[in-house]
C-alpha cells in the first residue's frame, strides 16, 4: 500500500484514517504545497510525523517548526495549531 494512494485528490488537504487500536489512532495526512491545514485544537496529545515533502507546523504558544522527512513534532492538547505545506507532503498523525 502507498500513503499517497489513500487520498482521492492530490491537490487538496486530506486526512484519512489508517489504523484504530485500543490505545489510539493513526491517520494519513496529505498537505500539498502552498495549502494550509486550518487552525484547530486537539483534546489529547498527538504526534505529527513527516513522511515525504516539507511542512511548517505552528502553534499558538509561538512554536514554529519545519518538518522534513523523518522529523516530527509533539502536539500539545488544548493548544491551537496549524500547518502549511512548503512542498507536497505526506504525514502521519498519531493520537
Amino acid at each position: 500500500m502507498n500513503l499517497q494512494a489513500l487520498h482521492s485528490k492530490q491537490t487538496e488537504v486530506s486526512l484519512v484514517p489508517l489504523f484504530k487500536g485500543e490505545a489510539g489512532t493513526v491517520a494519513a495526512m496529505q498537505l500539498p504545497a502552498n495549502e494550509v491545514l486550518k487552525k484547530h485544537i486537539t483534546k489529547i496529545p498527538a504526534i505529527l510525523i513527516c513522511v515525504t515533502g516539507k511542512v511548517v507546523y505552528y502553534d499558538k504558544k509561538g512554536l514554529e517548526k519545519t518538518l522534513s522527512p523523518g522529523e516530527y513534532v509533539h502536539i500539545e492538547p488544548m493548544v491551537e495549531h496549524w500547518a502549511e505545506g512548503v512542498e507536497n507532503s505526506n504525514l502521519l498523525l498519531i493520537k
